[in-house]
């Protein structure tokens, strides 16, 4: 497939924007207790936040789409099909999302983070991990002459 290190990509792209907001939300409410989402919202904020959660994933999330898809692509044409592959694409996408992260908020947030954004973080890795292994990267073998 011409397109492959593309499609996987944004598949992985796509659900870790989608994904991540509910887990972070899931992490909130054990971290914060059993009442923090039934307390603080009603559905209609909960559905409020969700979006807002998806609109800020997506947008400060393009630039890493895009070196993701670069270091797809340059990793399928430098090594073999197998573990090493999964392994180095599911690092690379951690590392490229912890930088996000840092280089929006700095060190900081880290230990000092009220809003629990090391939470989101932990959510985006964590979805972005299961992705990488869930789907298959659908590429043809090189023809040989």
């Amino acid at each position: 497939m011409k397109y492959a290190s593309l499609k996987y990509s944004l598949k992985v792209w796509l659900t870790s924007v989608l994904l991540s907001p509910v887990l972070y939300l899931l992490i909130q409410t054990l971290v914060r207790g059993g009442d923090y989402l039934g307390g603080l919202y009603r559905e209609s904020e909960l559905f409020e936040l969700y979006v807002a959660l998806i609109m800020f994933g997506a947008i400060f999330s393009i630039l890493t789409l895009l070196f993701f898809w670069l270091l797809i692509f340059l990793i399928v044409r430098k090594t073999r099909p197998g573990n090493l592959r999964k392994w180095t694409i599911f690092l690379s996408g951690v590392f490229l999302t912890g930088g996000n992260f840092w280089v929006m908020n700095g060190t900081q947030f880290l230990f000092h983070d009220p809003d629990g954004l090391v939470y989101l973080m932990l959510a985006n890795f964590a979805v972005i991990g299961c992705c990488v292994w869930f789907y298959r990267l659908d590429v043809l073998p090189k023809m040989q002459i």
